[in-house]
């Protein structure tokens, strides 16, 4: 594991002690649970050496950090954002052919989504 997942991982289990992660079969994911929202799936985060991936199911996926940043302030910012999500403040979306997606911030929710469009947040279903 990358330095930057040894300090996801650490941070991770410090701040989100209630979250059960599972045990990791891949050298280069350094934290996985999965979503009390079914819909939602797999949570996984890649580390890499400057940066780290967060995978949300088959839905959708981010960056957090560069290499010009420090592994404290990649974790911080990936670990600000989960709680964001586990507090619904997150809607993850895809298409409905969830070819493409993303997330948003709920109070920046549009007034309508596009016909067809999967909306979740942390709880369950979202609509606007």
């Amino acid at each position: 594991m990358t330095p930057l997942g040894r300090r996801i991982a650490a941070d991770f289990k410090k701040r989100f002690r209630k979250i059960r992660t599972r045990a990791l079969k891949k050298h280069d994911i350094c934290v996985e649970f999965d979503a009390p929202n079914a819909a939602l799936g797999t949570l996984s985060v890649y580390a890499g050496e400057g940066h780290a991936t967060l995978f949300i199911g088959d839905l959708a996926h981010g960056h957090f950090g560069s290499d010009e940043i420090s592994a404290e302030t990649a974790s911080k910012a990936l670990l600000d954002f989960l709680n964001d999500l586990f507090h619904d403040e997150v809607v993850v979306w895809a298409n409905a052919n969830q070819k493409s997606g993303g997330w948003f911030y709920a109070k920046h929710a549009p007034k309508r989504l596009e016909r067809g469009t999967l909306a979740f947040l942390w709880s369950g279903p979202f609509r606007p």
